[in-house]
């Protein structure tokens, strides 16, 4: 499933296991992940823009909650 993929990689991220470029995946995933993460750099060589326009409207919603749910979270990785 989509969002487990997802999470899984998120997590990864955020739990200090991977760095994102390190994690494989489908576009929509890397994606979907770099967008949650709030970066794409070195997740995907696709712009912002373009990450948002390649996720079906389902996979944007998901995207969008999936920030919310681990905004404190990300807001501490982006710092360390």
């Amino acid at each position: 499933m989509f969002e487990d993929q997802v999470r899984e990689r998120i997590k990864a991220v955020l739990d200090g296991d991977k760095k994102p470029e390190e994690i494989p995946g489908a576009t929509s995933v890397r994606c979907a992940m770099g967008l949650v993460l709030g970066t794409l750099e070195g997740i995907t060589t696709l712009s912002e823009r373009d990450a948002w326009d390649y996720l079906d409207s389902g996979n944007v919603a998901l995207v969008h909650d999936l920030r919310r749910e681990y905004s404190d979270r990300i807001s501490r990785w982006r710092k360390a």
